[in-house]
């Protein structure tokens, strides 16, 4: 599926279009709609689910840490008994959430999942 087109995208190139068609009243109104889907989007919060996801997802990326291997989600559930009543659905959900943090590899058709740690090198001084 493409990507949709945002109001902003459609206020960008009316503006482009309104620039060369010499009509400063429509760019002027193209800009405050701009300003106004801005102002919109500064105030948005996480919802209360978004945040309990995100700090599920945070325990599910330390028991992946903690395992230092690649695990099923069967495994990921039978680790930590608050994580026994999920479906494959929610973690795939999760998942997003950790994004890049999480390696999703295939084994024989089984999908494990794999913590991506960042080696921190220590500086000494």
């Amino acid at each position: 599926m493409a990507n949709k087109v945002t109001l902003k995208e459609q206020y960008t190139e009316a503006i482009k279009v309104f620039t060369e068609a010499n009509r400063p009243d429509l760019v002027k109104f193209a800009e405050e709609r701009i300003a106004v889907l801005k102002k919109k989007s500064a105030n948005r919060k996480p919802t209360k689910t978004q945040e309990a996801n995100a700090k599920l997802a945070e325990a599910v990326y330390d028991t992946l840490v903690e395992a230092g291997r690649g695990m099923t989600i069967a495994e990921i559930k039978a680790t930590n008994p608050e994580f026994a009543e999920f479906s494959p659905q929610k973690f795939t959900g999760l998942f997003k959430v950790l994004g890049d943090r999480v390696i999703k590899t295939y084994d024989k058709k089984i999908a494990y999942f794999t913590a991506k740690v960042e080696d921190v090198e220590e500086v000494e001084e």
